[in-house]
């Protein structure tokens, strides 16, 4: 028999020993390794070290700063497994090509043994055998007709595997997901991603979610707004997330830490994400809940860039070409100076603001040369990021209403109430596209608030502004028809290091829809009336 450490997830660097000899190293957090350690074993006890190095900086992945907090140390389960000497390492079971009745299986072996592989799916009452060749490896395709899964009807099967004496087992669920011009097809069907970003964070607990009871907390919440789809930012999660995403009807994009401003020219760093990247995926691409494979969060442009995330996304697809893959991206190359002019007319005739604030948004369009927008000029803000070309569908981080009011107040020389108020009055008259013929999600959008924190719409912080952000947001996406899905950020309050307000934000982002402990804020029943009211 073979004897197999196995490792869910450590953050970051990882070395192992066993009776005092060397078993192995891992460089990079979130995702599982294991080390062949039959020989390092005798009966009796044996003593076992793991040495974490949970420390990153300009070259990791991530990098030392995050907007989360990078929880370090074992993470994730730690398990001694056994196998036959000739083993099972991985199987792919997927539906085959553009055809819904049959089921393709590539099947790796450790490649010691040219044998039978046996695949059994007992409810179809399918079976079929194949060879494994030279490298381990064996292809076969089962004529069958599976129920498809969806988030309506989310049906798994049970799928054996034999070879030799190695045996698994796993329920698997079957379904297409494609584009089509703009439109998302589920299984051949239209469908729009009604869903919320999440942490890695329990309600109601400190630390990372590691077990099923603590991910079936935080996705039944997630559900009760009325959800199909969860994005899971912004790295690997428990592999348990999945499973329990699988049985309760829940689609899922995954991501890798490629997170901000990565060491783009570092090939060790390439090599560190290429390696999280291949983890993630074989890990869970039999998971029938996963939908959006996801190489990279808010990047800025560059052609370094271009090529590091371009290498990824190659990876993805050769490794599975059955789900869409894409990256939350910050917009491309428009100018903030565009949304400057269009806000600018409206607060020039705003009576509702002061005399004062009219005049500074009036001497802000005296200075601009060109075509100056009139008050009723329609606004579409169009994302046009290069990385848009190579993914699937076109994703976008947007703060409008929150960090851009900010932004446009300092350039434009008024109050930040003046911004707010008239950014609401913008976000009502503009639209979200894109100049790739994609599908659009909106990947990110939000406010803070604390929760228990009123004091009315006009004051950051409180419950009722991020209830009117929400509100606002929801009224301007429904009417972009290219946009086709939603995350907004984000669930529940998580810990983060740069969140440092005292008495707001303590160490965590307020941007959730549900305290720590699952109070629910006035902007979580803004989201759910839209999701089940509202947007088909």
């Amino acid at each position: 028999e073979t004897l197999h450490l196995w490792f869910g997830g450590v953050n970051f660097a990882t070395e192992v020993f066993i009776n005092g000899n060397p078993a192995g190293k891992h460089v990079g957090g979130y995702v599982p390794f294991s080390f062949d350690v039959t020989d390092m074993l005798h009966e009796g006890e044996n003593e076992l070290i793991v040495r974490v190095n949970s420390s990153l900086d300009t070259e990791s992945v991530p990098t030392y700063r995050t907007d989360w907090w990078p929880y370090g140390g074992l993470i994730r389960d730690v398990s001694l497994i056994t196998t036959p000497k000739n083993y099972i390492v991985n199987a792919k079971v997927s539906l085959s090509d553009a055809s819904n009745d049959k089921i393709a299986v590539d099947i790796k072996t450790n490649g010691k043994l040219n044998a039978p592989v046996t695949v059994n799916i007992p409810e179809l009452n399918v079976s079929g055998t194949a060879t494994t060749n030279s490298e381990g490896k064996a292809k076969l395709v089962l004529n069958a007709n599976p129920a498809l899964w969806s988030p309506d009807n989310p049906k798994l099967y049970q799928v054996n595997i034999a070879y030799g004496a190695d045996f698994v087992s796993d329920r698997i669920g079957f379904k297409r997901i494609e584009t089509r011009g703009k439109q998302i097809l589920l299984n051949g069907q239209p469908i729009k991603f009604k869903g919320i970003s999440t942490h890695e964070e329990p309600i109601g607990e400190p630390g990372v979610a590691y077990n099923e009871a603590q991910i079936e907390k935080v996705l039944s919440e997630a559900k009760k707004l009325g959800v199909n789809f969860v994005r899971a930012a912004h790295y690997p999660y428990s592999r348990y997330l999945a499973k329990v995403a699988d049985r309760m009807g829940i689609m899922l994009w995954e991501e890798i830490p490629v997170y901000w401003n990565i060491s783009w020219e570092n090939p060790e760093t390439l090599k560190v994400a290429r390696d999280q990247m291949k983890r993630l995926v074989q890990r869970d691409w039999n998971r029938s809940s996963v939908t959006v494979w996801s190489v990279a969060n808010e990047t800025p442009y560059s052609e370094p860039r271009m090529k590091f995330l371009g290498t990824l996304i190659n990876d993805v697809r050769k490794m599975d070409s059955t789900r869409l893959v894409s990256a939350a991206l910050l917009g491309g190359t428009h100018s903030i100076d565009a949304i400057a002019l269009h806000t600018a007319a409206k607060g020039a005739v705003d009576q509702s603001l002061s005399s004062n604030d009219r005049t500074l948004f009036a001497a802000y369009l005296d200075k601009q040369k060109g075509d100056i927008p009139s008050a009723n000029d329609h606004y579409n803000h169009i994302i046009d990021d290069p990385l848009g070309e190579l993914c699937d569908i076109v994703s976008y981080n947007e703060y409008f209403g929150w960090y851009y009011s900010a932004m446009l107040r300092k350039k434009i020389g008024v109050s930040e109430a003046a911004m707010r108020h008239v950014m609401f009055k913008h976000m009502a008259d503009m639209t979200i596209s894109s100049v790739y013929n994609k599908p659009i999600h909106i990947s990110e959008f939000g406010a803070g608030a604390k929760a228990g924190n009123k004091g009315g719409e006009a004051l950051l912080w409180t419950e009722e502004y991020q209830a009117l952000v929400y509100q606002a947001q929801t009224d301007m996406l429904a009417n972009s028809p290219q946009v086709q899905g939603m995350t907004p950020w984000i669930l529940k309050d998580f810990r983060a290091m740069l969140r440092t307000l005292p008495g707001i934000q303590d160490y965590y982002n307020r941007k959730g829809l549900i305290s720590p402990d699952g109070e629910r804020k006035q902007a979580y029943y803004i989201l759910q009336d839209f999701y089940n009211s509202k947007w088909y």
